[in-house]
């Protein structure tokens, strides 16, 4: 399989953008407060920004996906009945995985200087989703 095959986040963009678009067009139908457009435009840009240096890491990634993909594969078949709880524990390690970090990063100053830029915002909205620090990226899960 080749990088490209895992390139979920162009796929993802157009859908976070009808996403944000469902969310403003709702809360003027319904009067209530709408997106605030300097907000949005400040997540979206740091969305572009901390995605710049995953350009240079992202053989790193795909060598980390080699290893996992690897030892999961190499050791049993597709019909092999391992392979469910193969998959259910590797789900299960990420997303503990990714919890622990997020709870540390509440808690630990270096960590919370890479993710506060997240918190960073007046109002809770589908685009706050997409900040992300440029430093968060190399200190996490």
């Amino acid at each position: 399989m080749e990088p490209e095959d895992f390139s979920w986040l162009s796929q993802v963009i157009p859908f976070l953008l009808l996403l944000g678009i469902l969310e403003y067009v709702t809360g003027r139908l319904r009067d209530l407060p709408t997106v605030r457009m300097n907000d949005c435009l400040h997540s979206w840009s740091a969305a572009l920004i901390s995605a710049m240096p995953r350009l240079l890491v992202t053989s790193l990634d795909t060598a980390a996906y080699a290893v996992v993909y690897d030892a999961m594969y190499k050791s049993s078949s597709p019909d092999d009945s391992s392979l469910f709880r193969n998959w259910f524990l590797v789900f299960l390690a990420t997303d503990l995985g990714y919890y622990w970090f997020h709870r540390a990063a509440h808690e630990i100053n270096v960590l919370w200087a890479a993710h506060q830029v997240h918190h960073s915002s007046e109002d809770f909205n589908i685009s706050v989703s997409l900040r992300q620090s440029v430093v968060q990226q190399f200190v996490t899960w």
